[in-house]
């Protein structure tokens, strides 16, 4: 992540770690001898399940970043929490992996549980919701195509959102506790992890 420091021209690029044990946040010098630049407590704290995954929004040069139910939003450049944004998630359920999504200024936020939540980031409030088969763990995107790909481990599936229509459109099966998924930029091919089995799965996304 490119985090600018200062009044000056000068870019420090960054990597930001969440740590689940110690429910904090640490960033990292990208480059030798990968130095710690800072670390910052996330909340709520204490936790009950603590950080997940989370996102970065280079035009706003914010992290959004999921801890229990809430999802921290802290400004990449001072290291600080702008604000916490509280999820109406149900008793026991978790925010997990997210996608920012520029063009209509929402964050899409995996839950576990069967939904998906857009959020505005700006006030908190839910824009959809979109039932989905079990809840996921990673998210990918097709940003050319507007679609979502979400890791069902309970359902054994891998979800299709449509982010224009903010509807499921898709649920191929994988197998029981797959959760790992990426999208090949510029093709139209996604690459499921199957850790059952311990074998990659490509799938040719073909939208009617």
């Amino acid at each position: 992540m490119l985090v600018r420091f200062g009044a000056s021209a000068r870019v420090v690029s960054s990597v930001f770690v969440a740590n689940d044990d110690s429910n904090n946040m640490e960033a990292f010098a990208a480059t030798a001898p990968f130095a710690v630049q800072g670390t910052l407590a996330l909340q709520p704290s204490p936790a009950k399940t603590g950080p997940d995954l989370g996102t970065y929004s280079a035009a706003e040069d914010r992290i959004y970043q999921a801890d229990d139910n809430d999802v921290v939003v802290i400004d990449a450049k001072t290291r600080t929490i702008q604000k916490v944004i509280a999820l109406p998630l149900t008793n026991g359920a978790a925010a997990k992996d997210m996608y920012y999504e520029q063009a209509h200024h929402l964050l899409w936020i995996a839950t576990s549980g069967p939904q998906v939540l857009a959020v505005d980031p700006d006030t908190g409030a839910v824009v959809a919701t979109v039932k989905t088969a079990s809840g996921a763990d990673q998210v990918a995107v097709d940003s050319d195509r507007g679609l979502l790909f979400l890791g069902e481990g309970k359902a054994g599936a891998m979800g299709v959102i449509d982010l224009a229509t903010r509807q499921a459109i898709g649920n191929p099966k994988t197998e029981p506790d797959f959760h790992t998924v990426d999208h090949l930029p510029g093709t139209d091919l996604v690459y499921a992890y199957l850790n059952t089995s311990n074998t990659i799965a490509v799938d040719q996304v073909t939208v009617h």
